[in-house]
């Protein structure tokens, strides 16, 4: 990416020193190349940024599972209930399927949301 936009920045100041040389028909294409080339610039460092993105998403993602899964064998190595991360907002890395109020609170949360729309509905 940056031996692209040093080239890129070469032609512009090529053609900034030269414009002047030209005529308007020649200057004119050239401006129009070179904004092609500019976007064309900006579309694959657009492309890389997002490769980047999606590569760190991925590890972060692997990492996590090779976290979770030695976390899993390591509590039931050691006969624990639950392991919690020390992160803001408490999150849990692992936790005996007896322990999960999962479906429970989704329950809950479904009938209270219900319940609350039953007398908007009535307005």
């Amino acid at each position: 990416m940056s031996s692209r936009a040093r080239g890129f920045e070469q032609e512009v100041a090529n053609f900034e020193q030269t414009a002047s040389s030209m005529t308007m028909n020649q200057a004119r294409a050239k401006q129009e190349e070179l904004v092609r080339k500019e976007r064309n610039l900006m579309t694959y460092r657009d492309n890389l940024m997002q490769e980047l993105s999606a590569d760190e998403a991925k590890l972060y993602s692997d990492v996590y599972d090779k976290v979770q899964e030695y976390l899993t064998q390591y509590a039931e190595e050691k006969d624990l209930e639950m392991i919690l991360s020390y992160t803001r907002g408490g999150a849990i890395w692992y936790s005996k399927k007896a322990l999960d109020v999962t479906e429970d609170v989704i329950a809950g949360l479904n009938k209270k949301y219900a319940e609350e729309k039953k007398p908007a509905e009535k307005k």
